[in-house]
């Protein structure tokens, strides 16, 4: 501490009153006590020094001690934290890293500009794998299997979470991290050429997004594709509707951060909703920097596209060619003012010609 300053040994005179003799001090050393004030080092008494800063006289006995020991007169940093517990056992820790880094671990692919954390199986916990450490143990002739804290400890320090992000994981990029480890040579090399065809795949699918001005639903079925045909023949301003989407994994939709807010507040929340209007005041509620505009959805505005095929229109699993329709593979359907005539491809390629489905 700077208001700590030592001098070396001085003979001083205390003159306790008139009528009482003069008192000299053979002391060691001479201490004094500063306080900066004013940009000024101000001489002060031990007293003021110890309420200043809230300290006892033993905790200034070990800075005086220290600053004396010290060859540069500066107060040594703190050795706490620095030592090694007497339990300390490097062999049992590694055990049991190695064991944690085993699971497969999965990672946010379009998060990463905001996290780098990786996720385990939502099917886990630390205890589960702590029972599956020590059945690792018992099946390796491992004697001294170390405590569930101490297994807990290490897990902590990974950084792992169990929670699985809000949006999903891509299982194609997961597998490729999975099997890269295990795989060399030209398996490593096929496996990495299948990779980079799929993340560029995904890229041209996102630019495809980013040139696109509307973002539409990443439904893919029949009730939705009569929804879009429907909205189409009642506007006359509707002339083409686009349906594009992405690769699974990879889909990031404005709508996703706001999803993930509405459940992130709703597990906070202890209200009960038991009726529609629960849910419009619980939206009006959720906090954010851009709040939530909340529409009311009057029954009228329901509809039900089911009845369309058991009446004028008949769900079809092969297209105009007789050629059989893989509808999780589309990546483009088009909508226009035929109505009943839906048109596709599996590709996002501007070039690649529709196929129909009547």
């Amino acid at each position: 501490m700077d208001g700590i300053q030592i001098f070396d040994k001085k003979i001083s005179t205390t003159i306790l009153s008139k009528k009482k003799s003069i008192v000299s001090h053979d002391r060691q050393i001479t201490v004094k006590y500063c306080l900066q004030i004013d940009g000024k080092q101000e001489q002060i008494c031990k007293k003021l020094f110890q309420n200043t800063y809230g300290i006892g006289r033993g905790k200034i006995d070990v800075m005086v001690h220290k600053k004396r020991s010290s060859t540069t007169g500066i107060s040594p940093t703190s050795g706490r934290g620095l030592h090694q517990p007497h339990n300390y056992n490097a062999e049992a820790r590694e055990i049991i890293l190695n064991h944690i880094k085993s699971f497969p671990t999965y990672e946010s692919h379009y998060l990463i500009k905001h996290t780098s954390l990786l996720y385990l199986s939502s099917s886990l916990n630390i205890q589960k794998m702590y029972d599956l450490y020590k059945e690792y143990c018992h099946e390796n002739n491992i004697n001294n299997i170390s405590s569930y804290w101490l297994y807990r400890t290490i897990f902590s320090e990974t950084g792992l979470k169990f929670k699985v992000p809000y949006i999903d994981t891509c299982k194609t990029c997961d597998e490729f991290k999975t099997k890269s480890k295990h795989f060399i040579g030209n398996d490593l090399q096929i496996l990495t050429n299948k990779n980079q065809e799929h993340q560029d795949i995904v890229e041209y699918a996102y630019n495809s997004k980013r040139l696109d001005k509307l973002r539409l639903d990443q439904n893919r079925n029949m009730n939705v594709a009569l929804m879009f045909m429907f909205a189409i023949q009642k506007h006359s301003s509707l002339q083409i509707i686009d349906q594009k989407f992405l690769v699974p994994g990879h889909i990031h939709l404005k709508c996703d951060s706001d999803h993930a807010r509405i459940e992130r507040y709703k597990k906070q929340s202890v209200s009960i909703i038991a009726i529609p209007m629960g849910w419009y005041n619980f939206l009006r509620s959720v906090r954010g920097k851009v709040p939530l505009k909340v529409v009311e959805i009057e029954q009228e505005h329901f509809k039900s596209f089911s009845t369309f095929l058991s009446g004028p229109l008949v769900k079809r699993n092969v297209d105009t060619h007789r050629e059989k329709i893989n509808w999780l593979k589309i990546k483009w359907l088009r909508y226009d003012k035929q109505f009943g005539i839906i048109q596709f491809k599996y590709s996002l390629d501007e070039d690649t010609q529709f196929r129909l489905l009547d």
